[in-house]
């Protein structure tokens, strides 16, 4: 099986697709795509995003049918449940993760990670902002998911890779540790993620690519 990965490893959404891969134990390629540095350019997607996907010459685009196909036609460990009901439930999650909560948690760490390291100021007004909303999203999710072991129930899924890079970024903010002190529930989830493989063999450092150099480096 021939799979090649174009993407950031800083991008959530590409490291969700490696997550996905490594829970899977499947050998790919990873093409790195500095869009920040370098822009866009050499991505394969018909609108400059990524992640792309290039398996025995056709590719595939966006991370969520991504990451079905790889469920349905790869092989490995089983990342959907076996019945109807809990595989609509997991597709919810990811579905709120995407549409209520990442673009929350992308803003904040704009503000907390992201620029501090270009060499800018956060707005800390809109920080707080986007960690009120937090608190009530992340309530809110945690309400329906985050009563088991994992967000699907108990078995390890599809919903758990895509929550994980968010999680990460989040935990890279101060606002997020504090959210996490008053969301045990959370907290336990990701206590119990960062102890698998899978995260450990995507991670990565922001200070390692070009958009980080200081002045004289």
């Amino acid at each position: 099986m021939s799979l090649t990965l174009q993407g950031a490893a800083y991008s959530a959404y590409t490291r969700i697709v490696r997550l996905v891969l490594e829970e899977k134990a499947l050998a790919y390629a990873f093409e790195e795509i500095d869009f920040i540095s370098e822009g866009m350019g050499k991505s394969a997607h018909p609108f400059a995003k990524v992640p792309v996907l290039t398996h025995n010459g056709q590719r595939f685009f966006e991370t969520g049918p991504i990451c079905l196909y790889l469920e349905e036609a790869a092989g490995g460990p089983a990342l959907l449940p076996e019945d109807a009901a809990s595989r609509a439930h997991v597709r919810a999650a990811i579905a709120m993760l995407d549409n209520y909560i990442w673009p929350d948690i992308r803003e904040l760490v704009t503000q907390q990670v992201f620029a501090p390291i270009a060499g800018g100021w956060p707005d800390d007004m809109l920080s707080e902002r986007m960690e009120a909303r937090l608190a009530k999203s992340l309530g809110a999710f945690a309400g329906h998911y985050g009563n088991g072991d994992w967000l699907g129930g108990a078995a390890f899924s599809l919903a758990d890779c895509h929550f994980a890079p968010m999680m990460d970024y989040l935990m890279q903010t101060r606002q997020g540790l504090a959210l996490m002190e008053e969301r045990g529930d959370l907290a336990a989830w990701w206590a119990r993620m960062k102890k698998r493989d899978s995260l450990a063999a995507t991670a990565f450092s922001l200070e390692a690519y070009p958009f980080a150099a200081k002045p004289g480096d």
